[in-house]
């Protein structure tokens, strides 16, 4: 059992806690009444105080409750005071979700004993009050652990909830199952502020480095899959986490690279982002080490916003092979093709060729479309060395395999296998000649299957 002093530690907020810590006094000093009466002051006091921080964030319900608690205050109306301090449990139930069913069912019985402790005289005789030191402890746990030791987060069990699963073994394996549980879970059947707090987690998480792996990876799906459920929610969420960050005390380099890495793919992030601080972002790209863009995916992402992604595309521009292919291996894009494919144009041995079809170009190979094919028949002309590397060691075979189902790619492939049968390369005939017919074959069929 913990011990009633070290609740006051886990109490969130400074003021609450201050009044919580007279509580815990009057208990020690055996008043347990006024024990039990300071405990839902503290517990009103910072579901209010919740209240104002939701107002704060924008949240509409909130605005209006907090607007009617002011004009009580202002005008010294005492029976409608009274009526909000009486329906506060179900608005925070209900309308906000700060407590859950059972903190309801918990809170309403410290409630009802704080009435009878503060109006004694207006309850009847036979029903005479006496606190116990159990009752008032169990009061002041069920106070802490149901509202003092949390933040304002509406819908806040579904919260945790989520963020447990997003360290867990049963997160959806893809990302078309995790938009539909989503959606199902959490987005459909959530109240607004379920939602929009769920949303500003999830992207908060996003750009959280000290989040262990997976769990922050899970959460930059998740906020990819909320962009795609619901554009307006995600819209709203980072306009909240990230602008309200950059125009306050500014992200961090290292916020601002996970940024870019893991969300710099969305429109509404730079949508958020102000653009007087773009070039913050540029001038990162362009001194920091190659390794600390590679770790946060910053390079392997294909980003919305034109200034920083231009400023990518020189970065990759100079980056030697080993480090382009980290990049892909990080997070292989579309944007990356054409800097594989320079890569393997300038191949001067067959070994270099080799490794650079295996490392930068095959890795790819879902991107490619046919303008990128244009480019590997004019390698594949111009570079002797791609040739033999290409035909004896079958990469060309395995590349048609990968990429000849997307549009326009097949007319492009009979083309390059014309100019392989016109030009066999290497000393090794038996090899070059099985792996163009090996090509022709599988063109034969593709054509002949429509594909």
């Amino acid at each position: 059992m913990r011990a009633v002093e070290d609740l006051v530690g886990q109490v969130r907020d400074p003021r609450s806690r201050a009044h919580f810590a007279e509580a815990v006094r009057a208990y020690g000093a055996g008043a347990y009444r006024a024990a039990i009466i300071s405990a839902w002051v503290t517990v009103a006091l910072d579901l209010l105080s919740k209240i104002r921080q939701l107002a704060g964030n924008g949240e509409g319900a909130a605005t209006d409750h907090i607007a009617k608690l002011d004009k009580a205050i202002a005008t010294e109306n005492h029976v409608k005071l009274q009526e909000l301090e009486r329906s506060l449990l179900d608005v925070c139930r209900d309308s906000f979700e700060l407590i859950d069913a059972r903190d309801y069912v918990a809170l309403k019985r410290l409630y009802q004993d704080r009435h009878v402790c503060a109006h004694p005289a207006f309850v009847a005789p036979e029903e005479s009050f006496e606190a116990s030191p159990e009752l008032v402890r169990a009061h002041l746990a069920t106070a802490v652990d149901s509202v003092l030791r949390h933040g304002a987060t509406a819908g806040r069990r579904a919260i945790d909830r989520f963020m447990t699963e997003s360290k867990g073994s049963t997160w959806p394996a893809s990302q078309e199952a995790l938009v539909a549980y989503l959606r199902e879970r959490y987005l459909e059947r959530g109240k607004t502020g379920l939602r929009r707090n769920l949303a500003i987690v999830v992207v908060k998480g996003a750009i959280d480095r000290s989040l262990a792996e997976p769990t922050r990876r899970r959460l930059v799906d998740a906020a990819h899959a909320i962009d795609k459920i619901d554009p307006n929610l995600f819209s709203e969420a980072a306009d909240t986490v990230i602008r309200r960050r950059e125009e306050g005390p500014g992200l961090d380099p290292h916020e601002l690279a996970h940024m870019v890495g893991s969300l710099g793919d969305l429109s509404p992030v730079w949508s958020a982002f102000p653009t007087t601080s773009l070039p913050r972002i540029v001038a990162l790209i362009e001194t920091i080490d190659a390794e600390f863009l590679e770790r946060d995916g910053v390079l392997s992402t294909s980003v919305r916003e034109p200034t920083i992604a231009a400023a990518i595309e020189a970065r990759l521009g100079t980056l030697d092979d080993e480090d382009l292919h980290r990049v892909i291996l990080f997070r292989p894009s579309a944007h990356l093709v054409d800097h594989a494919l320079n890569a393997l144009a300038n191949a001067e041995t067959v070994d270099s060729a080799d490794t650079r079809m295996i490392q930068l170009v095959q890795p790819l190979a879902r991107f490619i479309k046919a303008h990128h094919l244009e480019q590997v028949l004019e390698i594949l002309r111009d570079n002797s060395e791609v040739r033999a590397a290409a035909v004896t060691h079958f990469l060309v075979v395995r590349l048609f395999d990968e990429t000849s189902a997307r549009p326009g790619n097949l007319a492009v492939w009979q083309r390059i296998s014309d100019l392989l049968a016109r030009t066999p390369v290497g000393d090794d005939l038996k090899l070059i000649y099985s792996a163009v017919p090996a090509l022709q074959m599988k063109i034969t069929a593709a054509v002949a299957s429509g594909t």
